[in-house]
Formats: C-alpha cells, structure tokens, sequence
C-alpha cells in the first residue's frame, strides 16, 4: 500500500530476507528518480542508469547507517543522492565529447554543467507528482468506478458539471457529491503521504 510509511518500509528493508520490502521501495521512488534526471537533460537510458545507480548508492549507505531521519528527512538525502549521480553521468558525458572532438580535431563549447538551485525545485516538482499520482491510485482503491470517472472528467480534465452529468447520465448533483467526496478522500491520502514518505 502507498501509505506505508517511510520508516515501516526501510526497517523491512533493513530485516528484509526475500527481498519484497525493497521490491516496494524501488517501485515507489525509482519512477521519480528516472523522470528526474530525464528533465535535467540526461538521455532515457542514462536516466535508467542513474535511477539504478542513486537506488543502489541509496541502499549500502542506508544499510551502513549513514541515513538518521533525526538528522534530515529521507527526500532531502535521496536528492543529495540522485543528484551527485546525475552530475556524475554528465561529466561522464562530457569526457566522451572531449575525447570525440580531439578525434575529429574539431572544437566547440561543451555543454554546461553547472548545478543551479532550479534542480532542487525540479526536485520538489518530481517529488510532489509522485506524492499526487501515489494519493490518486490510493483513492481509486477506496471510491467507486463511476466517482472516480467523475473526479477524472470534472476535476483533472476540468470538464463542466453540466458535460460531465450528460456524458455519465447522471444528475448535476451527483456530480458535485461524487467530486466532494474524491476531493476529501484526495486530501486524506495526500496528507499520509506527505507525513509518510
């Protein structure tokens, strides 16, 4: 379940003999990791790379005990993590269009490769889209089908109450409830995963 919390997740990591609670983990965050380095211009495999190599840098160093939530939160110390791996792969990157130009003897200005405090909002964004979609398939598992068809039309493609009433056949007050009570459930689930992850 998305909900589980953070800590709950990595003390199963930490006694985990069958590998399911990591199975969880990676599933959870490994998506964020990829779209994240995919936003910061790293090609999609590169993306993958550098998704596997912060989840496996992640995982020694948690299991070392480096990780202390009362130092920091987990957010902040996988940032640093995925980050430092990004950064890495673009230098990677860079030393191979180096050595490409010397080949061909030709020269051009290399990409930049400065970190600025935008990354850290990408970040955030990333982090917030998956805290959103994780809250969204949580309230899918609690509401009905025709809610949830609702919630979808009226609220995420913003249809209007009227559009959303004719094309479901049902009245606009079913529609108003259906919204009010995906919307209450939305923020229940949306606060647990801010505590939680």
């Amino acid at each position: 379940m998305e909900t589980v919390t953070s800590t709950t997740l990595l003390e199963a990591i930490r006694n985990d003999e069958d590998h399911s609670a990591w199975g969880s983990f990676v599933g959870r965050y490994r998506p964020m990791i990829v779209s994240f380095a995919h936003r910061l211009g790293l090609e999609p495999s590169d993306a993958e790379d550098v998704a596997q190599e912060t989840l496996m840098a992640f995982l020694q160093r948690f299991k070392e005990g480096q990780f202390d939530r009362q130092k920091g939160r987990l957010r902040t110390w996988f940032f640093s993590i995925a980050q430092s791996k990004v950064v890495d792969t673009q230098r990677r990157s860079a030393r191979e269009y180096v050595l490409q130009e010397e080949e061909t003897g030709t020269s051009q200005a290399l990409p930049g490769l400065e970190i600025s405090g935008r990354i850290g909002a990408i970040w955030e964004e990333e982090w917030e889209r998956t805290i959103v979609n994780a809250s969204l398939a949580e309230v899918g598992r609690v509401l009905s089908p025709q809610t949830m068809a609702i919630f979808e039309l009226h609220v995420v493609q913003e249809w209007p109450v009227e559009k959303v009433a004719a094309h479901l056949e049902v009245t606009p007050n079913v529609v108003y409830m259906a919204k009010m009570r995906a919307l209450r459930k939305f923020r229940e689930f949306r606060e647990k995963m801010e505590e939680n992850w």
